[in-house]
């Protein structure tokens, strides 16, 4: 697995989706670190939500008003609400967070305006590890 935002050229290199720049010299640049960073960041984002997600499922941080078995439907859509949230509010470039959504959330989230939706607590909080864990892959070495 390597950083979703890169994608192998046919020439052996690597564009960097974040900067739209290709060149093993490019990944050295402050402008990419920087954009790297805002890239984590988001994906902290998903973390904080994966494990309030796996605590509500496990009944460990679930407060007594919250139901225990929501409609697949209504869990779907909450979530969708608040991992958009979560990225509308940060401070990163709107193209970059564009790029996050439709690269790491959205592939993980059920179709919408279908009945289908995550099952469970348990399954929404293993959507959202495995988009943490394709937000958090790591770029290969590009010595």
């Amino acid at each position: 697995e390597r950083a979703i935002y890169l994608r192998e050229t046919q020439f052996g290199d690597f564009l960097c989706t974040l900067c739209g720049r290709t060149g093993r010299r490019h990944f050295n640049t402050l402008a990419h670190v920087g954009a790297v960073a805002q890239w984590a960041s988001l994906a902290g984002r998903l973390e904080g939500s994966h494990q309030q997600l796996v605590g509500l499922a496990t009944g460990s941080a679930s407060p007594s008003s919250a139901p225990k078995h929501p409609a697949p439907r209504e869990l779907t859509v909450a979530w969708r609400g608040e991992l958009r949230r979560l990225i509308l509010i940060a401070k990163a470039p709107q193209p970059l967070k564009g790029d996050f959504w439709h690269r790491v959330i959205a592939p993980q989230l059920p179709q919408s305006g279908s009945d289908a939706g995550w099952a469970s607590l348990d399954v929404a909080a293993a959507a959202v590890g495995a988009m943490f864990k394709v937000a958090t892959a790591p770029e290969p070495d590009m010595e």
